[in-house]
């Protein structure tokens, strides 16, 4: 049996081939921008956090140290004594960024510790050293600056390594949703590659289907015009639809041109026959005109012939009569017969009686 790899299976395979392709792409795709989004999430959420309270306490260091520095110069006259307050707030908030940072970076917990104490340090002889510059002048703040300067300057050996970390943290979290972005391209692009190229497949595909399909139909469409080829065929390579229907086209038109051939046969055979026709029919012809002449000569005979019945026919009628009047002779002629017959028939009678009655007479004398 012919085994048909139909059309609709080729489709629905290219078709399952290109949803296939485009699934995994969307799963690559997936996959890229999951990967991107995690790490923009850690980057917000973990590298900019840090970042920012490093910047924040970084910012609030410079402040603490400034305001300190500044009630130092003016010694808190003419109202210039809100120094010591804004330098607290920012005290705190230095506290609450170490804290914060501790949570996000567990791994620097142990040296933000450190910081923080190195901090209160820091911290605390500021206030000393402004409070000495407030009630003793430079000769009282001075003494102290030396003692400020050397706290200052361990917090800030202590707080860089942190501020680097951090920085380079960033960095790479920005290095890695660069790279991810890029995968993402990459995947992409991969993606749309692969769904152009089994486009071009699917379209190979259908296109070599449709090409069959329309050699048929210009063969039928010759042979529906009149002015086909019979002995075309047409390619029925293949096990799709189009090649079972090309492969029962081609037995058909073989067919029909069997059929033609045998008709043509036919024809040339009926063409003889119809000349032997036609040379028996000039042979009748000829016959019948013959036979025309002869049957005249019939008639003319046949006219002698009747005018000589009609004179044999009065002479019969005459001779019937005679006839007729013989027989009534011959019956008149046969009556008198009976007659006589009858007289001797009677006569015979009286002579026999007559002798048995001499018989009978003598009987005693003899």
């Amino acid at each position: 049996m012919f085994n048909i790899q139909t059309m609709r299976r080729k489709i629905m395979l290219a078709g399952a081939m290109l949803l296939s392709v485009i699934l995994i792409s969307a799963l690559m795709l997936h996959s890229s921008v999951k990967e991107t989004k995690d790490g923009l999430d850690q980057m917000t959420e973990v590298h900019f956090k840090k970042y920012k309270l490093s910047r924040d306490l970084q910012f609030s260091i410079a402040q603490v140290q400034g305001w300190l520095t500044d009630i130092s110069a003016t010694r808190g006259q003419d109202g210039l004594d809100d120094g010591f307050t804004v330098a607290e707030e920012h005290a705190q908030l230095i506290r609450g960024y170490l804290s914060q940072l501790a949570e996000v970076s567990p791994a620097h917990r142990t040296h933000l510790k450190m910081i923080e104490k190195s901090f209160e340090v820091y911290y605390q002889e500021g206030i000393r050293m402004a409070k000495a510059y407030v009630s003793e002048g430079p000769s009282g703040g001075n003494k102290m600056m030396s003692s400020f300067d050397a706290a200052a300057e361990k917090l800030q050996g202590e707080f860089a390594p942190i501020l680097e970390q951090v920085n380079k943290d960033l960095g790479e979290s920005i290095s890695d949703g660069q790279a991810s972005v890029q995968g993402m391209q990459n995947s992409s692009l991969i993606a749309n590659t692969l769904i152009f190229v089994f486009m071009i497949v699917a379209f190979v595909i259908v296109n070599h289907s449709i090409k069959k399909v329309d050699e048929l139909g210009k063969a039928v469409w010759n042979i529906a015009e009149g002015d086909g080829d019979l002995t075309q065929t047409i390619d029925a390579s293949g096990q799709d639809e189009v090649a079972h229907v090309a492969e029962g086209f081609n037995r058909f038109i073989s067919s029909i041109r069997d059929m033609v051939i045998s008709i043509s046969e036919n024809s040339n055979k009926f063409a003889l026959n119809a000349e032997t026709s036609t040379e028996i029919m000039e042979q009748t012809s000829r016959g019948v005109v013959a036979q025309k002449d002869d049957t005249l000569q019939v008639a003319t005979a046949v006219t002698e012939i009747s005018a000589i019945g009609a004179q044999t026919a009065d002479k019969a009628e005459q001779a019937s009569q005679s006839a007729d009047q013989a027989q009534r002779a011959a019956q008149s002629g046969r009556n008198s017969v009976d007659e006589v017959v009858a007289s001797i028939n009677g006569l015979a009678s009286e002579i026999l009686a007559a002798s048995q009655v001499i018989e009978h007479l003598l009987t005693p004398f003899l």
